[in-house]
C-alpha cells in the first residue's frame, strides 16, 4: 500500500513539471518530467538551498530535447512558485489548529494569531492578484526594478 502512495506521489510531481512547463508553452513527455524531479529530488537533499541549487542540475537533458537552459529555468521557477504556495496554504490550514488553545476541555480561539493568519493569507491574495491584473504594486515594481517585467 506504501508503495501505491509513494508511485503516486512521484506521478503528481511529475506531472507539476509536465504542467510547469506547458505554462511557457514547452512540451515535456511525462517520463522525462518524472526522471527529472527524481534527481533533482535526490540532490537536493546533499546540497544546502536544495531546492534552488538542485536546479542548476540536471538541465543538459532537457536541453537535449530541443528546450533551452532559460525555457528549464523558467519552467522550474514556476513549479517552486506553485509549490511554494501548495505550502503556504497547507501551513494555512493547520495552522488554524494550532491557533486554538486547549482550555477547560473545549477550544478557545486565540484571535490575535488567527488575525495575524487571516491577513498574511490576504496579503498573498492581494499580491498575486495585483500583479495578475497589472496593478499599483506591479508598475511600482517596475519603477523600483524594470527587469522583473520578465520574470513577473
Amino acid at each position: 500500500m506504501v508503495w501505491l502512495l509513494v508511485l503516486f506521489y512521484i506521478f503528481i510531481q511529475g506531472t507539476m513539471y509536465v504542467t510547469s512547463f506547458a505554462s511557457i508553452n514547452t512540451k515535456l513527455k511525462l517520463w522525462d518530467a518524472i526522471i527529472l524531479f527524481l534527481k533533482r529530488n535526490f540532490i537536493s537533499v546533499f546540497l544546502p538551498a536544495g531546492a534552488v541549487s538542485s536546479l542548476v542540475f540536471f538541465s543538459n537533458e532537457i536541453e537535449k530535447k530541443g528546450i533551452t537552459r532559460t525555457q528549464v529555468y523558467f519552467a522550474s521557477s514556476h513549479l517552486c512558485l506553485c509549490r511554494n504556495s501548495l505550502s503556504g496554504y497547507s501551513v494555512a490550514n493547520t495552522g488554524f489548529p494550532v491557533c486554538c488553545i486547549w482550555r477547560r476541555h473545549r477550544y478557545e480561539v486565540n484571535g490575535t494569531a488567527l488575525a495575524a493568519v487571516i491577513a498574511i493569507l490576504l496579503l498573498f491574495v492581494f499580491v498575486y492578484y495585483s500583479l495578475l491584473k497589472k496593478g499599483k504594486l506591479y508598475y511600482w515594481i517596475l519603477k523600483i526594478y524594470p527587469k522583473a517585467e520578465l520574470f513577473i
